[in-house]
């Protein structure tokens, strides 16, 4: 009995020995060379092949269970990324990314319930450890609930160079999230660790496309089929999974095979132009034979471009290349997204790049003046990319301000001054250098710097006066709803003849200042005295149904042939005064 117990521990040192040498990586180191350390011949061998790997794996077990192994992951920014370390034998080690790959790191990540794993770098990526190399050759299937249970070479405290050390990096709870690309599908890879969202920082070594397959398997988004470096997808903020030294402009990407995008190409603006649609990365175009106008305006709507405008066929901004895509587009126009629309494929049909559909949306840019008093004064606002900005005044001019205006229907630019009511705006300031010649018919055909680059601060917004832009007063009276009627226009206050206004005329005025209703006309200028400056209203027709009293029928601007003595004035109740009266007191 003590004679078999010998010959045991005299094989299972040898075993050891053996390992040693291989794990050590000395070559030409045959199975027959490990019969002969062991004196076996191989006929006896083939008895005893069976029972020395039964012995070869209770060597890897003893290891294993003669301490409790413990694993970290360190130098990534979270718990669940950086460097693998293992603390085996009372000492902390480092593994061999020798054939170290997702499945190895899938266990890691699910020994230190840190969810599915995203990477496993190798290299180093996470800085080069201390201390010694615990394990290497790692055949994790992917199933195990921790690292000890996957088959490897020998686990041991080895002097290998740290300049391979293995990494891991795991999605933790939450599922990874790509950013900044047109679908949920493709994007900058973020990982919810720590309480906020962070980007993972990756080069040609670390970051694969089979990394991207893992992330795409996981997002439901289909196979991996690009992974992007160097911030292809924009810098993120926040923290970065990685060594310390990386920054944002190494953060990573994906693209998965069910991401989809579209454009319209070869057009004046982004808003017009041939139609292509990616999926993954292979952008093709559509046929014109089934394309209809509620597929139109949805691609309109999508790209925020406004409603359709015109459809066109037969290539009309030139033939695009690769594939033509064998779908037929079924919108029924109230679709929110292009890939809400129902689709099928068409196969009677023979299309090719002479068939290339074109779109032209309206472009749903739009312009205004606010806080002027009227829509032809006050502070210029472009509706860009679905919201309301300012411009900045940096090099404007009255060129710039004559396309505003032409654009608006108000006339030419005024070199005037606004009042203070005029308050800068809110929002993104979205153009900045303008230089208009003149000749433009919107104002982003100007030559300005690209949509929201600036320095400005609202205090900069543009604001300015058209020729249309006009404005209503009553003066010389007691308070501001009773007086000589006083009118603005191309730059001039000017009165209104009193020769035919009657009290429907005069209604009007006293409900467009909000000031009631109208008490008593004055003729003559008899209460409120002669104006000066041209006389800018005759032969007012209103039918006291209007708002304004630019809604009535006059003779045309500055045509009368009135005296200052026959200069109008109104009174009227009051409406809103004592309010007022009560207000300005308080305040």
């Amino acid at each position: 009995m003590a004679t078999n117990y010998r010959k045991e521990v005299n094989v299972l040192e040898k075993l050891h020995k053996i390992f040693a040498r291989m794990v050590s990586g000395v070559r030409n180191f045959s199975y027959e060379d490990s019969l002969k350390s062991l004196g076996l011949s191989t006929l006896e061998s083939k008895s005893l092949g069976g029972e020395l790997i039964d012995m070869l794996e209770i060597i890897r077990g003893l290891d294993r269970v003669a301490e409790k192994v413990t694993l970290r992951l360190v130098n990534g920014g979270s718990r669940c990324a950086g460097r693998v370390e293992i603390h085996y034998k009372k000492k902390w080690g480092t593994v061999n990314a020798y054939s170290w790959d997702l499945q190895d790191a899938t266990v890691v990540c699910r020994e230190l319930g840190c969810g599915p794993a995203v990477s496993a770098p190798g290299g180093a990526h996470f800085g080069e450890g201390t201390g010694p190399v615990v394990f290497q050759a790692a055949q994790c299937t992917g199933t195990e609930s921790a690292l000890r249970e996957c088959a490897s070479y020998a686990w041991g405290h080895h002097s290998w160079w740290h300049s391979y050390d293995a990494g891991v990096i795991c999605s933790e709870s939450a599922k990874p999230r790509l950013m900044n690309g047109s679908s949920p599908c493709a994007g900058r890879l973020e990982i919810y660790s720590s309480g906020s969202w962070a980007t993972v920082c990756g080069d040609g070594k670390s970051w694969s496309l089979l990394e991207a397959e893992a992330v795409c398997k996981s997002l439901g988004c289909g196979a991996g089929v690009a992974a992007p470096l160097n911030a292809h997808f924009g810098e993120g903020s926040d923290r970065v999974i990685g060594p310390p030294s990386c920054g944002h402009q190494r953060d990573v990407g994906v693209i998965c095979s069910d991401h989809t995008d579209l454009r319209l190409s070869s057009g004046a603006t982004r808003c017009s132009g041939r139609l292509e649609t990616q999926h993954g990365t292979q952008w093709g175009t559509i046929c014109d034979v089934y394309f209809v106008l509620e597929d139109a305006g949805v691609v309109c709507d999508h790209l925020r471009c406004g409603a359709v405008a015109e459809i066109l066929g037969g290539a009309h901004f030139g033939k695009g290349t690769g594939p033509v895509w064998r779908e037929n587009y079924r919108c029924r126009g109230n679709e929110s997204s292009f890939w809400d629309c129902p689709v099928s494929s068409w196969d009677q049909i023979q299309c090719s790049h002479e068939n290339d559909v074109s779109v032209i949306c309206s472009e749903h840019m739009q312009i205004r003046l606010s806080d002027g008093g009227s829509p032809c004064a006050g502070r210029v606002e472009v509706y860009y990319d679905g919201i309301w900005g300012s411009v900045c005044d940096d090099s404007w001019d009255v060129a710039n301000a004559h396309v505003a205006c032409k654009q608006l229907g108000c006339g030419n630019a005024l070199e005037m001054t606004l009042p203070d009511s005029c308050r800068p705006g809110s929002g993104p300031v979205w153009l900045d250098e303008i230089n208009c010649s003149g000749n433009e018919s919107f104002l982003w055909d100007c030559p300005s710097a690209p949509w929201s680059k600036h320095v400005c601060s609202h205090k900069e917004d543009v604001r300015i006066m058209c020729s249309e832009h006009k404005e209503l007063r009553l003066v010389n009276g007691m308070h501001r709803c009773e007086g000589r009627v006083e009118v603005f226009y191309n730059g001039t206050w000017g009165t209104v003849c009193s020769e035919s206004l009657d009290s429907h005329d005069a209604e009007v005025i006293c409900k467009q200042l909000q000031c009631g209703h109208l008490a008593s006309i004055d003729y003559y200028a008899r209460l409120f005295g002669e104006g000066s400056g041209p006389i800018l209203l005759d032969e007012v027709e209103c039918m006291s149904h209007e708002s304004t009293i630019w809604q009535c029928q006059t003779d045309p601007w500055g045509k009368h042939n009135c005296h200052h003595r026959e200069d109008a004035g109104v009174v009227c109740s009051g409406g809103n005064l004592a309010k007022e009266r009560a207000h300005s007191a308080n305040h």
